[in-house]
């Protein structure tokens, strides 16, 4: 069980793009006029081929949902959980000159989508997840977007109050705890360097 005092946790946003449809003979033409050479930092897939006539390899890598072109590239430090809309158009404008930097072919190419939400992390990257008081259960703190934690510990939770002997229930009641973060300001200072120098070694591919 979870004490009743909740962990001191960090809240970030994270700031997402989406372009409109790419159609599948133009995604072809884009891939072979890539000036690129440089492999992208988190691609969706992968793929090697090596020539049976010369030996040559190539790798593919491969950032595609939907048809389209998804930029994910900005977290800000928010504490209060609150975005200004400053904030707001500055990361859209930061999405769009990445996307320019490394698809200038794409120049007709508009942003259809973009959104953002709030990430919940603690200090040693424990969820928080069990029966905070009688009755009363939490599955939060993901540290992560949750799309694949959150549901997950959505349906682990809702096992635990059922009384649900699932060994991954147990798995989770394992985990130590969340630690809480540092006090401030060194939490404000920590988290953004670390963004600030994270941003700087990504480079380009930023």
């Amino acid at each position: 069980m979870l004490p009743t005092a909740p962990p001191v946790r960090i809240y970030g946003t994270d700031v997402t793009a989406m372009t409109e449809t790419l159609y599948n003979t133009r995604i072809l033409r884009l891939a072979a006029a890539l000036p690129r050479t440089e492999r992208l930092a988190d691609p969706d897939i992968t793929v090697q081929r090596t020539s049976r006539i010369c030996g040559s390899r190539v790798t593919v890598d491969v950032k595609v949902e939907d048809g389209r072109i998804v930029v994910r590239n900005t977290f800000t430090y928010n504490p209060t959980m609150r975005t200004s809309r400053m904030q707001v158009e500055r990361i859209g404008r930061q999405h769009d000159a990445s996307f320019r930097a490394r698809f200038p072919m794409l120049a007709d190419v508009s942003m259809e989508y973009r959104w953002g939400g709030h990430l919940c992390l603690s200090l040693n990257s424990v969820p928080a997840f069990g029966e905070v008081e009688d009755g009363l259960y939490v599955a939060g703190c993901q540290n992560g977007l949750g799309t694949v934690k959150g549901t997950l510990a959505g349906k682990l939770i809702a096992d635990l109050a059922c009384g649900s002997n699932d060994p991954m229930v147990a798995d989770m009641l394992g985990y130590d705890g969340p630690k809480r973060l540092y006090p401030e300001p060194f939490m404000t200072a920590g988290a953004r360097g670390r963004l600030w120098w994270m941003h700087r070694r990504a480079g380009r591919d930023l």
